[in-house]
């Protein structure tokens, strides 16, 4: 995980850090929105998923 921070932006390794901590998988990741997060309760709610389909990507329900 350490070797990871030198790799990435700031910006991509607090995602990272709360994807591994929590146990996201990169689709639910992808899928997280600002208000899926509750700051004062310390809670996401993993509402959707991004899955790559044909030359596209789309949200769907989380596994």
């Amino acid at each position: 995980m350490a070797m990871a921070h030198g790799l990435l932006p700031p910006r991509f390794s607090v995602l990272v850090d709360t994807a591994a901590g929590i146990g996201m998988r990169q689709g639910e990741c992808l899928g997280l929105a600002v208000e899926d997060i509750d700051f004062l309760r310390g809670v996401v709610h993993i509402r959707r998923q991004v899955k790559t389909g044909r030359c596209k990507h789309v949200f769907t329900l989380p596994k």
